[in-house]
């Protein structure tokens, strides 16, 4: 199913300026990054494959550049962006623990 065939208020963009980004899974966050799909294949479908390459979110680390392009709707640049993306992620400092 496309995102502009989904309810207006299930769109992850759409979700998230009403509900807050907390409130996305990580599919969806995913698919925001991804931005568009291609003919017949959404932004939630290629954020699904991203997932199921990596097996799950705890991996997505571990996919390189050659891993991303082998994905359809996904070429050199959305690949490098969804890189730069992970990159930030680990390099996140860790919360400071609670007082």
């Amino acid at each position: 199913m496309l995102v502009k065939d989904l309810p207006i208020p299930e769109r992850p963009r759409e979700k998230a300026l009403k509900y807050g980004i907390k409130s996305l899974s990580s599919r969806e966050l995913l698919a925001i990054c991804i931005r568009c799909g291609y003919a017949g294949c959404s932004s939630l479908q290629i954020a699904d494959k991203v997932l199921a390459k990596a097996n799950g979110l705890a991996r997505l680390n571990e996919l390189t550049i050659t891993d991303l392009e082998a994905i359809s709707g996904i070429k050199k640049v959305k690949a490098i962006e969804l890189l730069a993306v992970f990159e930030l992620s680990k390099r996140c400092p860790p919360p400071p623990p609670p007082p």
